[in-house]
């Protein structure tokens, strides 16, 4: 039986992930630096990790991430508000952000690729991501 783990209990995990095994496999040299210099968390990369749950792990998106409003925390509202996000333990994206999410999610559901052949899931996330930084059709 396959368990289910958060993004962050993955990546907390002293197994191999399979990014660490890709750069096993280019050179034991790609491994080791990559051991040694971790990534850091950009905001494209944060932006691509909450899409790929909103796309393909909606219920761990809602468990996850908490859209937040435009907050104004000089206000005793907005620090009020900014501590019940905090408290709550979930990742907050901004509303502009949640949107273009829902947009990208939207413009890959009229593609049937995607929902035909549910292993190439990653292609037609790559696909939709282009069409979608590149405004094409596909």
């Amino acid at each position: 039986m396959k368990k289910q783990m958060s993004a962050e209990d993955y990546r907390n995990n002293e197994a191999f992930s399979r990014s660490q095994l890709f750069k096993l496999s280019k050179s034991p040299a790609h491994f080791k630096y990559a051991l040694e210099n971790p990534e850091v968390e950009t905001p494209a990369l944060a932006f691509g990790t909450a899409f790929h749950s909103y796309v393909l792990e909606k219920d761990k998106f809602d468990n996850e991430y908490i859209v937040a409003p435009k907050l104004d925390r000089r206000t005793k509202e907005g620090k009020a508000l900014a501590a019940q996000i905090e408290a709550s333990g979930k990742i907050p994206i901004s509303e502009d952000t949640f949107a273009q999410i829902q947009a990208m999610a939207e413009s890959g559901s009229k593609v049937n690729v995607c929902h035909s052949r549910p292993k190439n899931h990653r292609k037609c996330g790559y696909r939709q991501f282009y069409a979608q930084l590149h405004k094409v059709r596909l």
